[in-house]
């Protein structure tokens, strides 16, 4: 019997195109209502210090469908990228003692 794989989810990170200003800059509630146009299987969206916006969506399959979008209607032209997790837990990070 063939193994099933289940969904990943997968982190994108959303920015405007142009430098001069950041998704923070628009409504929060046009920003939400143009991504969930791109597609309904976000399960989480949250603001970074830097004005981009972090999207955790359900799978590889949605992510690439982010991945491949230039605007959000009727707002801006954005630019998404996969999140690489470069993150270490404290204990990684923290020279021996």
């Amino acid at each position: 019997m063939p193994g099933v794989k289940g969904q990943t989810p997968k982190f994108i990170v959303v920015s405007a195109a142009d430098r001069n200003t950041s998704l923070s800059d628009y409504s929060c509630f046009i920003v939400n209502r143009a991504l969930y146009a791109i597609s309904k299987e976000i399960i989480k969206i949250q603001p970074i210090r830097d004005g981009n916006l972090l999207l955790l969506v359900k799978s590889k399959a949605i992510s690439d469908c982010f991945v491949r979008t230039k605007e959000l209607p009727g707002i801006c032209s954005i630019s998404c990228k996969l999140h690489t997790n470069q993150i270490l837990s404290r204990k990684q990070s923290l020279p021996p003692t």
